[in-house]
């Protein structure tokens, strides 16, 4: 419930239960001069990527002359370990666009015996959980020249925020934060609007919920099953 006390735990992309997820395909070009190219961009990017003691012109050398060293399909290799590394170290927070979609609850609130929270990211300063990627879903993986760039960067952001199709269902939104996978980062709670109990939540839960939020101003609801359809709604409590 750390949540409600405005902190948030960033999961490492690398622990969800997508095996894709913040994990484009690294093209590699084949022909030349396309692949002369790029080496040339990449190296370059990697220099400024770890410019500090030495120069970048060093840098740059150095990793332009380990680039020409490997074969084709042992370069892709070691892009694609460094997308996993990399993807390991995306620190993630996810939210989803609608409330009542049963196999979310299903999923991810415990079987419906659990909560979720209602965000408002114009209320209040939500700044610490900027910048915020709506995530896209395609029938097709991503595909990216290298990940030597920052998140905040449109090719590999979108590229991060892109899904399989079949989980177009979850509607997700996600915060990404470069290196922070396992932190926790506090936040302006006031941007939590609302808490909705799962259609199971039992009275001892609910008791327990009401004790946290205190005097908070903070609309409690509870999902209801609905008589005819195969719907849940949410009503005030």
């Amino acid at each position: 419930m750390m949540l409600l006390h405005g902190n948030c735990y960033l999961s490492s992309a690398a622990d969800f239960n997508d095996p894709f997820d913040c994990l484009p395909y690294i093209d590699v070009p084949t022909a030349q001069p396309d692949l002369w190219a790029w080496k040339q961009g990449m190296a370059r990017r990697i220099a400024d990527a770890m410019a500090g003691d030495f120069p970048a012109w060093f840098i740059q050398a150095q990793a332009q002359t380990a680039l020409d060293d490997l074969p084709i399909p042992l370069l892709r290799e070691k892009l694609q370990q460094a997308a996993a590394a990399n993807a390991r170290e995306k620190g993630v927070f996810c939210l989803a666009e609608t409330i009542n979609n049963v196999l979310m609850w299903s999923h991810y609130a415990a079987n419906h015996y659990g909560i979720a929270l209602q965000f408002d990211f114009q209320r209040g300063n939500a700044e610490q959980l900027l910048p915020i990627w709506k995530v896209d879903y395609q029938p097709v993986r991503p595909v990216i020249a290298d990940m030597h760039t920052t998140i905040q960067e449109r090719p590999l952001a979108d590229a991060l925020a892109t899904k399989a199709d079949f989980w177009h269902y979850e509607q997700e939104w996600r915060v990404m934060k470069a290196d922070k996978a396992g932190t926790i980062i506090p936040f302006d709670r006031s941007i939590i609007t609302g808490i909705a109990l799962g259609a199971k939540c039992t009275a001892e839960n609910e008791k327990l919920i009401r004790k946290m939020i205190g005097d908070s101003v903070v609309t409690l609801h509870r999902m209801r099953v609905s008589d005819r359809t195969f719907n849940l709604t949410m009503a005030a409590l």
